[in-house]
């Protein structure tokens, strides 16, 4: 049978008192079993995680590029690959608007997962 010590100090009087567990509940043992659509759902969640982050990275290069050009007229992605009108430039462009319509879609998403969380849990 499982036991644990307890240690305590009263007044300055150290006793130790041993008790004896006869029973802790399965489920505290043991991780919950998930099924494999809820398996799937959460690759697909962190998947979406994933990007989500990949893509509010860019999101944040774009709006820093754009306070340069704002602050002090000095676009820093024209500046790297040789020209606004370069064609890997307009790439990175390309690429900050699809980040900013992406990332949108966090305003809505964002209590979602938190119902989702609260659900798994409850």
């Amino acid at each position: 049978m499982p036991s644990f010590s307890v240690i305590s100090i009263n007044n300055g009087h150290h006793a130790a008192h041993t008790m004896a567990v006869s029973h802790v509940p399965r489920d505290l043992c043991e991780p919950p079993v998930q099924s494999a659509a809820h398996r799937k759902e959460g690759n697909r969640m962190n998947r979406n995680h994933i990007m989500d982050k990949i893509l509010l990275s860019l999101l944040i290069i774009g709006g820093l590029n754009w306070g340069l050009v704002g602050l002090f007229e000095f676009d820093l992605v024209a500046w790297l690959f040789g020209g606004a009108q370069s064609l890997l430039s307009r790439m990175v462009y390309i690429l900050v608007a699809i980040s900013a319509v992406w990332c949108s879609t966090l305003l809505f998403r964002i209590g979602e997962d938190t119902r989702e969380g609260i659900r798994a849990i409850g």
